[in-house]
């Protein structure tokens, strides 16, 4: 089974590093840097796993975890934070399908099992 996976990176070649990673183990990996490009793919495309940079240039990710949650709500979704703002664990209370939070600095290699982990649910299905 071919996991399908979003990444909504602030930073391109952050975005572009994973996408490469994540291809080799056999995902489909769509990359966005936009929070409106993202929540178009998600309103008409299910993904087994949506990894979020929290720090985009353009626009509140909060509310795309909500309508993850509202559309797909067995995607599972990871955060991406360059700081300890979320270390008390309170991330999680971002959405019902806010299954992990890591750093932007992260091994690929780490990041890619973590995704394999997540995604190894059934595929998504909309509400």
């Amino acid at each position: 089974m071919s996991l399908e996976i979003l990444i909504v990176a602030g930073a391109a070649e952050l975005g572009q590093l994973w996408q490469g990673h994540l291809k080799r183990r056999g995902a489909a990996v769509d990359v966005t840097g936009h929070v409106a490009a993202a929540a178009a793919l998600i309103e008409h495309k299910g993904y087994h796993v949506v990894i979020i940079d929290i720090q985009t240039d353009d626009g509140e990710v909060l509310p795309l975890t909500d309508l993850i949650g509202f559309r797909w709500p067995e995607t599972r979704v990871i955060l991406v934070t360059r700081d300890g703002f979320f270390s008390d664990g309170s991330v999680f209370g971002l959405g019902a399908n806010v299954h992990a939070m890591l750093s932007p600095h992260v091994p690929p290699d780490d990041l890619v099992a973590l995704v394999e982990y997540h995604g190894g649910q059934p595929p998504p299905r909309p509400i």
